[in-house]
């Protein structure tokens, strides 16, 4: 309004088009100056003497907002030449859009593993600096609940509560560090995948309806015992509002939150410089006082000063690339529900001796009992058998059980104990040759047809054998007619079992690769539970 007033006035004093055109040009140059920017930091910052402005977008996860804000703030007098865009979002949504080649210039992450999640899945970051801040993890719980001895020890004691570790930074690293600490005691890495199983099935569970919810630290009350893992910025500002939280140890050590800058890997200098600028604020005596009354610590991982967390700290060391993808994979596969049609080969040979004075079908009938217990309630399994004519009437196979959540009902008891009734049937059924492609078409198609959007859906196709009904359809017809029943809205995979030398290898991977799966010797059959449980992995 002022301004306005002011060229009015100017007007009425008859003012020459000189002056007015004179007094306009500075207007825009004013204005110029504010929206356009002045060069970076070292270059003259004369009025008016940006010519090159560019613009920077930045994403920042919500822990680090205001912190940046005050960065902001402070470089903009020296660094007006940058036109700056600042989106808060959750580190999940900013590793999608790197994925999708729609990144940011400039990521302020809160962990590394972010950017080790990425780097497995083929996309590439530039690391601008390797951390700006840090912030340990423990475990949130009851004010009379004690630490477990290690990150080991509070994987297995039952009391974990994990949110979604793919979007959930601190139950990443608590994850990987419970993998770590399992490694350096020289468990087998397949070993120390499965011992995840528990928590990714209790995870897996709450999955069956839907997107989990994160763990509302606002419902840990007095009598708590279970232990959600946070960092030590999430545990403070979350006893704000609840005094009855406690933040405790695990063990002698921490993973830490070292919330690195990124930037997008083919960024250019200008924009790296600028980057740099900011990090060096974040090392500043006002960075670090700025931080520390966030609840955050700088780089060097040095206690507070304005509140009390987890005190001195020694951190673990950051998480390998092969780690995280590792871990991570691991619980991908073991947390989403499963939904199995196991088929198993019934033929003649599965009679065959496999060493140890049992038949090959003794062992793989045993295996599937003992893999029937690693699936939780809300799975859903079912089970058929194979031959020749071994349904009758020209069909090649039979079903024992139905497709179904194992703690719904079959025949009057749960399904579960259904399934362990009807497994030792197997041993009765044996005949004849092996109608292994009949059977895999009409397999893959059920299972296309019961598809369950919140499971993954697969075929275990287990065969000692290669196919040798003389009135089956060929390899190549099974091939194509595999490719027309699918359906990507319904994705169905085929994991696929040999048993033993005389397993038909070469048409089991072929049959596997054109539904996306993978195909898996258990050349003795004594190792088929192994070979099993790797196969369950490879989804």
């Amino acid at each position: 309004m002022r301004a306005g007033r002011h060229v009015q006035d100017v007007e009425e004093k008859g003012a020459s088009p000189v002056l007015l055109v004179g007094a306009l040009l500075a207007v825009i140059a004013a204005v110029g100056w504010l929206t356009m920017g002045g060069p970076l930091k070292g270059e003259e910052a004369s009025a008016g003497s940006c010519q090159e402005p560019f613009d920077v977008k930045i994403s920042v996860v919500p822990a680090l907002r205001p912190a940046l804000d005050q960065a902001l703030e402070a470089i903009s007098p020296e660094n007006t030449c940058a036109q700056v865009e600042v989106v808060e979002e959750s580190p999940a949504a900013t590793s999608s859009s790197f994925a999708k080649n729609e990144g940011p210039d400039l990521w302020f992450a809160d962990s590394s593993v972010r950017l080790s999640r990425l780097a497995t899945s083929g996309v590439s970051t530039a690391l601008l600096q390797e951390s700006l801040a840090s912030s340990p993890v423990g475990l949130a719980t009851g004010p009379t609940a004690q630490g477990p001895a290690s990150w080991r020890a509070a994987l297995t004691s039952g009391r974990l509560l994990l949110n979604d570790p793919t979007v959930d930074a601190a139950s990443a690293l608590a994850l990987t560090s419970a993998m770590a600490e399992a490694l350096e005691k020289g468990s087998d890495p397949v070993e120390a995948q499965l011992s995840m199983i528990p928590q990714a099935q209790k995870f897996g569970a709450r999955l069956v309806d839907g997107p989990v919810k994160s763990v509302d630290l606002a419902d840990i009350d007095v009598d708590e015992t279970q232990l959600v893992p946070v960092s030590e910025q999430t545990f403070l500002e979350a006893r704000k509002t609840n005094a009855s939280l406690t933040l405790v140890s695990a063990g002698t050590s921490a993973p830490v939150l070292d919330f690195p800058l990124a930037g997008a890997w083919d960024s250019n200098s200008t924009l790296k410089e600028y980057g740099q600028v900011l990090a060096d604020w974040f090392t500043s005596e006002d960075g670090l006082r700025t931080l520390d009354g966030l609840g955050l610590r700088g780089p060097d991982l040095a206690p507070l000063t304005q509140a009390s967390g987890l005190g001195e700290v020694t951190a673990d060391e950051p998480p390998s690339e092969d780690l995280v993808l590792r871990t991570l994979g691991g619980w991908q596969v073991l947390s989403v529900p499963s939904s199995i049609l196991a088929v198993f080969d019934a033929s003649g040979s599965m009679d065959f001796p496999a060493g140890g004075g049992e038949t090959r079908m003794q062992l793989a009938s045993e295996a599937a009992v003992t893999a029937l217990d690693l699936f939780p309630r809300h799975a859903k399994v079912g089970m058929w058998a194979f031959s020749i004519n071994q349904g009758g009437n020209g069909q090649d196979w039979r079903q024992l059980a139905p497709t179904k959540r194992l703690n719904e009902q079959s025949q009057g008891q749960s399904h579960y104990d259904y399934l362990r009734d009807r497994i030792p049937t197997l041993l009765s059924i044996t005949q004849g040759g092996t109608g292994l492609y009949d059977t895999t078409i009409d397999a893959y198609r059920a299972a296309v047809k019961d598809y369950d959007k919140n499971y993954f859906n697969a075929v275990i196709l287990l065969s000692d054998g290669a196919n040798d009904d003389p009135g089956s359809i060929s390899l190549p017809k099974l091939l194509q007619e595999l490719k027309e029943s699918a359906d990507p809205s319904r994705p169905v995979r085929i994991i696929s079992v040999g048993i033993g030398t005389d397993a038909d290898m070469p048409s089991l991977r072929r049959i596997s690769e054109a539904t996306g799966g993978q195909a898996f010797l258990a050349e003795d059959p004594r190792d088929m539970l192994d070979v099993f449980a790797k196969a369950l992995l490879s989804r």
